[in-house]
């Protein structure tokens, strides 16, 4: 008998947010079980002690994922396994770093606001993320 992995998923979200609701649905549509719902509305600051800004926020094996508005067939992708073939890794990796400052408002304005992209290298959840998206790319 062959043994199967068994991905733990964990997804925060407060139950205002748009993307949070939408993700939820999608998940629930495409019949994706054993999720473990944190509504971070009863506990704002315990996303925040761990350095995300911004839900809904993924967790799969006690690592963050992805966070802020994120794209739900990346996700689906992740619990499916599924690997995306990367045929420039170098403009994947610029790609990854753009969209995360382009779908982070939080991550945006701070950037613009001390006039540096340093910010994104000095984040340790972006850079988990960011590393987490070309990981992804990788077969």
């Amino acid at each position: 008998m062959e043994a199967v992995e068994v991905i733990m998923l964990r997804i925060y979200v407060h139950r205002l947010c748009h993307t949070s609701i939408r993700l939820l649905r999608i998940l629930h549509e495409k019949k994706i079980g054993d999720i473990k719902i944190v509504d971070i509305g009863q506990n704002p600051l315990a996303l925040v002690s761990m350095g995300i800004v911004s839900v809904p926020a993924v967790e799969v094996d006690g690592s963050i994922i992805d966070f802020g508005p994120i794209d739900p067939d990346n996700i689906l992708s992740i619990i499916a396994e599924e690997k995306k073939i990367s045929l420039s890794p170098i403009e994947d990796a610029i790609e990854a770093i753009y969209k995360e400052i382009l779908d982070n408002l939080f991550i945006a304005l701070t950037i613009y606001l001390r006039g540096s992209i340093a910010l994104v290298f000095e984040y340790r959840p972006i850079v988990d993320k960011i590393r987490s998206r070309m990981n992804e790319r990788i077969v």
